[in-house]
């Protein structure tokens, strides 16, 4: 476990979290160093075996919102770009100030850009 929380754990928070919000790096720390091997090795497991599912993104054609950010180490900002405009009706949202852990490191923006879309859906 402690191989992968030093491996993810860097790459799931922007450089502003890490200078501005130390506290919530260490409360993600602490949880996934909490969990159990098993559930860690299943969970890569999973990744790394699921199906690229790029190819179905056209065929989406609800309201979708897309957050993502100009600092994510894990999914880039030109990918989230690409995901959004194969998708119909997808809406794409810089949070920023923030990486992979968007609603944790800048919740005052993630949550408005949440709240705002859901209140344009009938």
């Amino acid at each position: 476990v402690d191989a992968v929380v030093s491996t993810m754990l860097p790459r799931l928070f922007s450089e502003t979290t890490r200078a501005r919000r130390p506290e919530v790096i260490s409360q993600i720390q602490e949880t996934m160093l909490r969990t159990p091997p098993r559930a860690v090795a299943g969970t890569l497991r999973g990744m790394a075996t699921r199906a690229d599912r790029t190819a179905d993104l056209s065929r989406i054609n609800i309201p979708t919102l897309i957050l993502g950010s100009a600092e994510d180490a894990l999914i880039p900002w030109d990918e989230s770009r690409s995901m959004a405009a194969e998708m119909t009706n997808a809406e794409l949202i810089a949070i920023p100030d923030a990486g992979h852990m968007a609603p944790l490191e800048n919740p005052a923006a993630a949550n408005a850009a949440i709240l705002r879309f859901l209140g344009t859906l009938a």
